[in-house]
């Protein structure tokens, strides 16, 4: 990353507001999506900058997984930043193409948060309530296998990072853990960073349940 790239990043880094304007009547919180984070962008770009989205659909032990990245390029020059997020196997009243849709919105948010460090704690649009006073499907237990990292190193960073996502008690915990750890998820095989976006999102899925039990 170079300077001048790295300085307009920095610029919007600081900056940047984005309020938790959305509301999910479910589970009783306030959250921003994807499209809120892309609009304030949109009015602190200059000239010379753009903010880009790809996906990459990734099938993994079973499971397909959307990679987004999220680029911020200044007159040439980009820093990128990944997000994952994991499709649901089935969505109450959701066709195929709608959970693939909806799995890249959250890896996409996930890639943008990170990229332009906006903070997420407490704001979990994972487990967004997509019917009106219908409960969300528990999501049924199933055998995983545990993802073989190339190095006793990078075992020992998946197992602290999936024990304390695992241990999470509030949202404000699990999405803290995530957002700090990300450095470290980063330099992870692609095999583990997707499997510890599982564990998050089935902790979210867990602490939704109970909140709104």
């Amino acid at each position: 990353m170079t300077g001048k790239a790295h300085a307009a990043l920095s610029r919007i880094q600081r900056s940047i507001s984005v309020p938790k304007n959305r509301v999910n009547k479910f589970g009783g919180y306030n959250f921003r999506n994807c499209e809120d984070i892309l609009i304030a962008l949109k009015a602190m770009l200059q000239e010379g900058e753009v903010v880009t989205l790809t996906d990459e659909v990734v099938f993994i032990e079973g499971r397909f997984y959307v990679k987004a990245t999220a680029a911020f390029c200044s007159n040439g020059e980009c820093v990128t930043a990944t997000g994952w997020s994991r499709e649901a196997e089935s969505k109450k009243g959701f066709a195929e193409d709608q959970i693939t849709g909806s799995a890249s919105s959250y890896a996409r948010k996930y890639a943008l948060n990170a990229l332009f460090m906006i903070d997420d704690a407490a704001d979990s649009d994972e487990v967004n309530d997509h019917g009106k006073g219908d409960k969300p499907d528990k999501p049924k237990p199933e055998p995983k296998q545990e993802p073989k990292p190339e190095n006793t190193a990078d075992r020992e960073t998946y197992s602290l990072i999936a024990k304390a996502l695992k241990s999470a008690k509030d949202f404000k915990t699990i999405n803290l853990i995530w957002e700090m750890r990300q450095p470290d998820i980063k330099k992870l095989p692609e095999a583990g960073q997707a499997a510890l976006a599982g564990i998050y999102q089935d902790q979210l899925d867990k602490l939704n349940t109970v909140g709104a039990g």
